[in-house]
């Protein structure tokens, strides 16, 4: 994540709350939510949720970290529904 990645999280957690918990494995390694640690260790927060992912291999935790990052990137915005939620 750059910079410009962590100050637009960091806003979103001043914004909402961090509404989204870190998923690590047992051995405490974050498997998804780097970006929002970054964040949170810039903004000197004490803690955040955690989810420990339970039940995966090694290998399954690297192909889960990388699905997850690979996934988000093949989002696009729908500009119906996105219209609809700026008109709400």
């Amino acid at each position: 994540h750059d910079d410009r990645q962590i100050t637009a999280l960091m806003a979103a957690i001043r914004a909402f709350g961090f509404r989204g918990a870190i998923i690590i494995n047992k051995d405490n390694v974050v498997l998804s939510g780097h970006g929002r640690l970054e964040a949170a260790k810039r903004m000197k927060l004490k803690s955040v949720p955690t989810m420990v992912a339970e039940g995966m291999t090694p290998a399954q935790e690297k192909a889960f970290v990388l699905a997850d990052n690979k996934i988000a990137q093949l989002s696009r915005w729908d500009a119906d529904l996105l219209r609809s939620e700026i008109e709400v």
